[in-house]
């Protein structure tokens, strides 16, 4: 049986792999719709400790661009892919 990873399980083992600290992924870019930050370095531990487990389309944007990630949402949940990962 394969252990499903969790989406900020997923997010912290790319950022630590990086050596990116929370506030170096955390991205203070205004959200039109809210007026608020995107990615707080709160939302991101948020994210990581699974007590946000639904963020916004925006959010995982600011995440992927930070990261250098590919998400891909589908019914099965949010997909990531490193694209600096080796081989």
């Amino acid at each position: 049986m394969t252990e499903e990873v969790t989406l900020g399980a997923q997010i912290r083992k790319i950022r630590t792999r990086r050596r990116m600290t929370l506030q170096g992924v955390s991205d203070d870019t205004i959200d039109p719709d809210t007026g608020r930050p995107t990615l707080t370095l709160g939302g991101l531990l948020r994210i990581e400790n699974e007590t946000r487990t639904n963020p916004k389309l925006l959010t995982l944007i600011t995440l992927a661009r930070a990261l250098n990630i590919r998400i891909t949402i589908d019914p099965d949940g949010v997909l990531m892919e490193d694209l600096e990962e080796d081989g």
